[in-house]
């Protein structure tokens, strides 16, 4: 149960944090995708909403819950698990669109260069 918790709480942190770098302080604005940051946001707000209820309704936790108290609590944990690991994989929508970037960067600079040499 410890290891879990540690997960969710690093895992939060790390959400949390690439949220407030990229989108409110905009020190890594360059670096992630719209489609990316649209998909951050989301996990971000299904995990910030569905982690306090996991944990509240946790059955380890010394308090007796009914079974539907349960069931609702262990649909939270999967909706923060799902959460993040959406989280950690738009990235790759970040990736795929840096690769576009740097791919536009370089027809760009060829186009640029044999135009050069036409004139000349």
């Amino acid at each position: 149960q410890l290891l879990a918790a540690v997960f969710f709480l690093g895992a939060a942190a790390h959400c949390y944090t690439t949220i407030y770098l990229c989108c409110v302080s905009g020190s890594k604005r360059g670096l992630y995708s719209m489609s990316g940051n649209i998909a951050k946001f989301i996990c971000v707000a299904l995990s910030f909403v569905s982690l306090p209820v996991a944990e509240a309704l946790h059955p380890v936790s010394t308090r007796k819950f009914s079974n539907r108290q349960v069931a609702v609590g262990g649909v939270a944990q999967y909706i923060a698990v799902g959460s993040y690991i959406l989280f950690f994989g738009s990235y790759t929508l970040d990736l795929m669109w840096q690769r576009t970037q740097y791919w536009k960067e370089q027809q760009q600079q060829q186009q640029d260069v044999s135009v050069k040499f036409k004139k000349e």
